[in-house]
């Protein structure tokens, strides 16, 4: 849980003006789900009705104002947030493309130059330069392909409107591509001029490349290279005019009658200098593979990604609203991943430059890997990677604390090192993330049982991370303790045998010592000794596990330890597992409401869902129900489903609550644990109102298996 600090308000006030100032342009007055997909937005009395699970969403906004909040098109590489004109500067960002942050002197995401502009004029008359009236009749988001359409008309003077129809997609099956269709019909005689731009108006940088290197008549290609203070990036554009005449002194123009569609295309690469030293070259041959292929085939192969990953799509029977909610947290996770991202997954993927600076906290590892996993391996195979990439950076800073092995990051950055502000302080204090990221490898591990990560990656990675447990505690009478650590509760900086660190860390040796097993080598014996003997602290009668030592009761205990552990395993045994859930549960209702007390006002919204799990698990399937609903209809950005950190704040779209939104329904309700034997650990405990949970399409040690769970039975996951 992240204390609302001075970071958070920081994080606030920079995320609500600078990236607002760029992204308004139409709020949602009325938002609508288009038939068949209206149940979802209207009572449903027939019980057969309910049951029924409805089509994935497509939401179509067809009210704009100033609060307009866009979604985000993405892939984990690159993301745009188009507007109510899509045509206009929209906020980009791209995996790798990073910045010294302005005040705190960090590496922070960027903004990028958007690739997509286009200035239509009639007659002579503006669209961007507001020389003429412009409506957005409506825009559509099709989860099921990640494409945007939106419907406008331009009127200038005169009798001529122009109708305008944008499509808009990010590609899947070539990532570093994002392409867009217009379509224009003029409703009478007209001069239409077209001007294509890679608008950077406002974005921190310059150009330092700005021409094709070899310039080919037959192609309307465009090229920048853009740096700013920390590094570079490479942007390619090319335009398909399909039938447009000839581009004459920096623009397309044609005179027509109206009632005659034209129609012009415009594919688009970027790349930051993490792919590329020569990111503008590299874009270049991208953009040009991308015309190669064509539009057609390009969008095709995207609807063809998309509805491969939809096949897991986790499917509930009896609840329309949370179908909704977790359609749009599948949606919004998978377009924050993908195998060829290099720079890790930040809590809000590439939505926000200002919201935690895009840096990686444990919400990819524990949150957003375990439901990811069972949806695309290799998507979280390359979260891995970037970890891996980054371990030579966490051992030189477990040295520097005087610890061995690798000491993780609390905010790693694009090349993993900590990137945390420095009088904050999560950058030295909040270390469970060094078994959160190797608790991520040992259940990729079991998931795929993949071998040959398995000597490359998992376990020089278990082994570090254990030898660093190994250093950072200490034998002591009491057994093997940790001291002086942050837990989940941020409001605690420093405390002794804090219980979640302890216990992960726990799971983490038994983990080492297993993965050590399977690649022929004995353990340590002082890893199972380390496992058996860390501290947990327990109450007087030894009845309910402690926070962490001395904890006593009041407004400020910190709850949910084992809970947040309870989606992976849980630790302790069945009975003290209770006891401590109903001790917590009495108290935590009447803890006031703050970041510290999940499921309150003021909590971030991703903890939420594993009370939910609990509650289910011990019997209480209203509170479920209940507890799942306030874990995102609060938190629900309208028109389109993006979510908010904590409910309070403006914007999101923070992805780590989507991950525990999924990771609960998959895992929490169904009764499955990742393991290397059998998954099916406890009977499905399902919230009030939902009869069944399946998924088409599970991934397990590389088979396609399906899962169905129905409420007081074991899941069934089957080949």
């Amino acid at each position: 849980m992240r204390k609302l600090s001075r970071r958070n308000f920081v994080k606030l006030a920079g995320a609500g003006a600078v990236a607002g100032a760029m992204r308004r342009g139409g709020s949602a007055g009325n938002t609508l789900v288009e038939p068949p997909c209206a149940i979802l937005t209207r009572n449903v009395d027939s019980m057969a009705a309910r049951d029924q699970v409805p089509p994935i969403p497509r939401i179509v906004c067809t009210h704009f104002a100033d609060h307009f909040e866009p979604t985000c098109l993405s892939n984990g590489l690159i993301g745009i947030r188009p507007g109510a004109n899509p045509l206009a500067q929209a906020q980009t960002l791209v995996s790798g493309f990073v910045r010294n942050h302005p005040t705190m002197l960090i590496e922070s995401l960027s903004p990028a130059p958007y690739p997509l502009g286009a200035d239509i004029k009639v007659n002579g008359r503006s669209l961007l330069a507001g020389q003429g009236s412009l409506h957005t009749k409506s825009q559509t988001l099709d989860m099921s392909t990640g494409e945007l359409s939106t419907e406008m008309v331009f009127s200038s003077e005169g009798r001529c409107s122009l109708e305008l129809k944008v499509l808009q997609f990010v590609s899947r099956s070539l990532p570093a591509l994002l392409c867009q269709e217009v379509r224009l019909t003029p409703s009478a005689e007209a001069t239409i001029e077209i001007l294509t731009s890679i608008n950077h108006a406002g974005i921190a940088g310059s150009v330092y490349f700005d021409r094709a290197p070899f310039p080919r008549p037959d192609t309307d290609l465009r090229v920048m290279g853009f740096r700013n203070d920390r590094n570079k990036l490479g942007i390619a554009t090319t335009v398909l005019p399909n039938g447009l005449p000839a581009k004459a002194d920096g623009a397309y123009s044609v005179h027509t009658n109206g009632g005659r569609t034209f129609t012009f295309r415009t594919i688009a690469s970027m790349a930051s200098e993490v792919y590329d030293p020569e990111p503008e070259i590299q874009a270049i041959r991208v953009v040009e593979w991308g015309r190669m292929l064509g539009f057609d085939r390009l969008q095709e192969q995207n609807r063809k990604e998309w509805s491969e990953l939809w096949m897991s799509r986790v499917k509930i029977h009896g609840d329309t609203e949370d179908q909704k909610a977790l359609d749009a947290a599948f949606f919004y996770l998978h377009s924050s991943l993908h195998p060829s991202c290099r720079t890790g997954m930040p809590p809000y993927g590439l939505t926000q430059f200002e919201a935690l600076e895009g840096h990686v906290f444990w919400d990819m590892d524990s949150w957003c890997l375990p439901p990811a996993l069972l949806a695309s391996p290799a998507s979280v195979r390359a979260m891995l990677e970037y970890r891996l990439r980054g371990l030579d950076a966490a051992r030189q800073r477990a040295g520097l604390f005087g610890y061995r092995g690798a000491q993780f990051p609390w905010e790693a950055g694009i090349h993993g090192y900590e990137e945390c502000p420095p009088w904050v302080a999560t950058g030295w204090a909040e270390q469970h993330i060094v078994p959160d990221v190797a608790l991520g490898f040992w259940e990729y591990q079991q998931a795929t049982d993949d071998r040959e990560f398995l000597h490359r990656g998992t376990w020089p990675v278990l082994k570090s991370v254990a030898d660093w447990i190994e250093s950072r505690g200490q034998f002591t009478g009491r057994g093997f303790e940790i001291q002086n650590v942050m837990g989940v509760d941020e409001s605690r900086p420093s405390t002794d045998n804090n219980s979640y660190m302890n216990l992960a860390c726990q799971m983490t040796m038994r983990a080492a010592a297993e993965c050590s097993r399977k690649i022929g080598v004995a353990p340590p014996a002082n890893w199972e000794r380390i496992a058996q003997s860390l501290v947990v602290p327990l109450d007087k009668e030894g009845h309910v596990v402690l926070p962490y030592d001395n904890a006593k009761p009041g407004p400020t205990y910190s709850v949910g330890m084992l809970q947040f552990l309870f989606l992976h395993k849980v630790p302790v045994s069945p009975d003290l597992f209770k006891n401590t859930y109903e001790f917590e549960e009495e108290l935590r209702l009447k803890m006031p409401s703050g970041a510290s007390n999940p499921c309150s006002s003021k909590a971030p919204g991703f903890t939420c869902p594993p009370f939910a799990a609990c509650a289910a698990y011990f019997g209480n399937r209203q509170k479920a129900a209940e507890l799942f609903k306030n874990a995102w209809k609060p938190y629900w950005v309208e028109p389109y489903g993006l979510a908010r950190e904590y409910q309070f704040f403006p914007d999101g779209n923070y992805v780590t609550g989507c991950g525990s939104l999924l990771f609960a329904a998959m895992f929490g309700f169904t009764g499955l644990r990742i393991s290397d034997g059998d998954w099916q650990r406890y009977p499905a405990s399902l919230p009030e109102g939902w009869t069944k949970v399946e998924i088409d399409r599970v991934w397990v040690k590389g088979k396609a298996n399906r899962l169905a769970a129905e409420h007081g039975k074991s899941a069934v996951l089957e080949g």
